[in-house]
């Protein structure tokens, strides 16, 4: 009777759920390869340019990373937020004109936003500056993909099939052509693959919606400029605590430590991507549910303690088989399965805040979050000079430790004040 109950009880979940939990399959499915391709691709490039060079490369994707915030410009929340918001209302007009804005925006910050990259690496990084100059496709191939409008409307197949078939001729392309003496084009042929996705995205929505492409006045752009200043802001200050660690650490380590924690870190990157993705399959659903304290109790119950329960059991088994993990790397003999351990820790923190971030956001209260994540980009930068300075990498994990706690708290803080109200 009681498994009966129960199965009755997963069923009614489901069925209550069926489009988020769609979205987020979707959602896993899109960025599954960008999942596996770490996997795949770190214990290859070590073995074929050696730990230091594949150091050089993760540092390098880090630095597009933080260029990468800059060029989405907050779409990832905004725009999702507004088009869900459109669909639901089946305003056209008003979804023709919010993708021509982002289109306009992207492409204008994308320009403006080379210079910097060129000034920046080759001041930092001239040794290498021929890799990062190739690396900026990177910036360009991820933003042009308009995910940020198949999350919107909660369509994710279309982009998921194109995703994982350029992704998958990339992979290959790396794996035929790469070796030591033309690593620099690594990061190119990945950025490659995602400016194929982003053209045909972009064709397939324009003839689906029969959308018109649109030059827009500057001073339209400066007004979504403006009014995206804010989650831009808040967006930059996660990715300068995310992505700056690294570049900080290179400050103080050499290039063989440099290269373990670039390996450890792309595993943390596998596993901290699911919470990405579980965020923003339900986020669309939280926007509209977020002045209703009955149905969000509901979704935290039905959907977050779920998959949270799952997510900390797959930390768990990362820090329980971090040597094995270390072993396929090719990096047995090596400090990297500590930095495993340490890494699998840091996730299940970000796991906690996610209701309260998701609160935060979807109740519009923007001046709150940017002011918890500004103050929290604040601390993991401090807190990383002075730790990596002494402790090197284990310092750097234990700076990013301390700003998701802290972050975590805040949010949980403001959340529980906001529900006394």
């Amino acid at each position: 009777m009681d498994v009966r109950i129960k199965a009755d009880y997963i069923k009614v979940i489901f069925k209550s759920n069926s489009k988020i939990i769609l979205n987020f399959l979707y959602l896993f499915a899109s960025s599954g390869v960008n999942l596996l391709i770490p996997i795949l691709l770190t214990p290859f490039l070590i073995r074929t340019v050696g730990i230091e060079l594949f150091g050089i490369i993760g540092i390098s994707q880090l630095v597009c990373n933080n260029f990468l915030v800059i060029a989405d410009y907050g779409f990832n929340l905004s725009a999702v937020r507004d088009l869900s918001i459109y669909h639901s209302q089946k305003k056209t007009e008003e979804i023709e004109q919010l993708f021509n804005e982002v289109l306009n925006t992207k492409f204008l910050i994308l320009a403006l936003s080379f210079i910097a990259f060129y000034y920046i690496t080759k001041l930092l990084y001239s040794d290498h500056h021929d890799l990062f100059l190739l690396s900026y496709l990177l910036v360009i191939g991820q933003s042009s993909v308009p995910s940020w409008f198949y999350q919107g409307i909660q369509e994710m197949r279309y982009v998921t099939l194109m995703n994982f078939t350029s992704k998958v001729v990339a992979v290959s392309i790396i794996f035929y052509f790469v070796n030591k003496d033309n690593y620099i084009w690594v990061n190119y042929i990945l950025g490659f693959s995602g400016l194929i996705v982003g053209v045909l995205a972009h064709i397939h929505i324009v003839r689906k919606f029969k959308f018109k492409i649109k030059i827009l006045p500057f001073n339209v752009i400066q007004k979504v400029i403006k009014s995206n200043f804010k989650i831009f802001l808040a967006n930059l200050s996660i990715s300068s605590y995310l992505n700056l660690n690294g570049i900080i650490l290179s400050f103080y380590a050499n290039g063989l430590t440099i290269g373990y924690y670039a390996a450890a870190e792309k595993i943390m990157f596998v596993v901290r991507s699911l919470l990405t993705i579980f965020s923003n399959a339900t986020y669309p659903h939280v926007c509209s549910i977020v002045d209703d304290k009955k149905k969000f109790r509901y979704f935290i119950k039905s959907l977050y303690v779920p998959f949270a329960i799952f997510f900390s059991l797959l930390c768990l088994i990362v820090f329980l088989l971090s040597k094995e993990i270390s072993s396929f790397l090719g990096l047995l003999n090596s400090e990297t399965h500590i930095l495993i351990k340490m890494f699998s820790i840091t996730p299940l923190i970000v796991l906690l805040n996610i209701p309260f971030n998701q609160f935060i956001l979807a109740s519009n209260k923007q001046s709150v979050y940017i002011k918890i994540l500004v103050a929290a980009s604040l601390l993991s930068i401090t807190s990383n000079f002075l730790l990596a300075y002494f402790f090197k990498s284990y310092g750097t994990i234990c700076s990013i430790a301390i700003t998701e706690l802290f972050i975590t708290i805040s949010f949980y803080l403001y959340f529980r004040r906001s529900q006394k109200q």
